[in-house]
């Protein structure tokens, strides 16, 4: 199996697999690309905290919103939200279950882009928002 290629940010702020959104274009200058070896190795495991970088569309972007753009009317900005969330099970065809605080689950794929490991600094002053292994349990 071939390896999939991906884009990652110095900032390690987003991962890109191969292509890149418009909303990443201001990551560009900093990134480097690196070779991930496809396999059956996951980096995720039940238990894990990850972070998802959600793309929102309003009219009016929240306090923790980045990578802010407007639309061509602007009346409308699109913009990038991290959620952050807990694995509850790794599925075996790639796929992971994850769980918000308030106990909504999600699928998505393993490589997602958007999906990632919190940064050390996400772990002890976002640790409030992220949900409890209980939660992942349940």
């Amino acid at each position: 199996m071939a390896g999939l290629l991906v884009t990652v940010c110095k900032k390690r702020e987003i991962v890109v697999a191969s292509g890149v959104h418009e909303w990443l274009e201001r990551c560009l200058p900093c990134t480097r690309r690196q070779e991930v070896k496809g396999g059956t190795m996951s980096q995720y495991n039940p238990g894990d905290w990850v972070v998802f970088a959600k793309q929102k569309w309003s009219a009016s972007p929240g306090p923790r919103a980045r990578v802010v753009s407007a639309a061509r009317g602007g009346e409308t900005y699109s913009y990038v939200v991290d959620k952050y969330w807990i694995v509850a099970d790794r599925l075996e065809n790639g796929l992971l279950q994850v769980k918000t605080r308030s106990g909504k689950e999600h699928l998505l794929a393993e490589h997602d882009a958007r999906l990632r490991k919190p940064t050390l600094r996400e772990r002890v002053v976002m640790r409030h928002k992220f949900p409890s292994r209980s939660v992942a349990e349940a």
